[in-house]
């Protein structure tokens, strides 16, 4: 009898039982889930940095550039503008040296911000992954009788863009204006 009580003992302390394991495996689960899900959020909290970024880079980098152009302009060229509609295409020219020297933005096919300087187009203003939605530029008269263009001296933009990364996607909206060189 007291040979089958040790084997009794040492059977009921070895491994696990049927609802220990059940509830070891319940919180594998529970942990798993919560990791998945922590994982999910973290790649969309990533995306929506990245897109931030890229909207981020366009505004400062492209903007500015858009921005030193027109202020150091002269004049804007309204034969080669198209302005107060959607897509704009602006084209501004100055003179330095007595050479003049003509920029232009329009936006591409694939919804790329252009400049073009001299007829050579330097490339988009944009990264990729970024697409502008809307590009309206209008032009501000100190004298409100010569109609839009005429003796121009600040210029209104309102763009629109939209970033996108994996399934998601980004809009921004702005509007700023940039006086021309000599109007003040």
């Amino acid at each position: 009898m007291s040979i089958q009580k040790k084997q009794n003992n040492s059977f009921y302390t070895k491994g696990v039982t049927l609802i220990e394991t059940l509830m070891y495996m319940a919180l594998f689960t529970l942990l798993s889930g919560i990791m998945v899900t922590a994982l999910i959020t973290t790649m969309g909290s990533l995306q929506e940095i990245r897109m931030a970024r890229a909207l981020l880079h366009t505004t400062t980098s492209g903007f500015d550039r858009m921005i030193f152009e027109v202020r150091n302009a002269d004049t804007i060229v309204l034969q080669d503008s198209t302005l107060s509609v959607n897509s704009s295409i602006l084209t501004v020219s100055r003179t330095e040296d007595d050479v003049a020297q003509v920029t232009s933005f329009f936006l591409d096919n694939a919804g790329s911000l252009v400049l073009e300087q001299d007829g050579v187009v330097q490339g988009p203003l944009n990264p990729t992954g970024v697409v502008f939605d809307r590009f309206l530029v209008r032009s501000v008269s100190a004298n409100p009788m010569a109609g839009e263009g005429a003796d121009s001296n600040f210029i209104s933009f309102d763009i629109g863009m939209t970033a996108f990364a994996g399934s998601r996607t980004k809009n921004i909206d702005t509007l700023f204006g940039v006086t021309i060189k000599g109007s003040y």
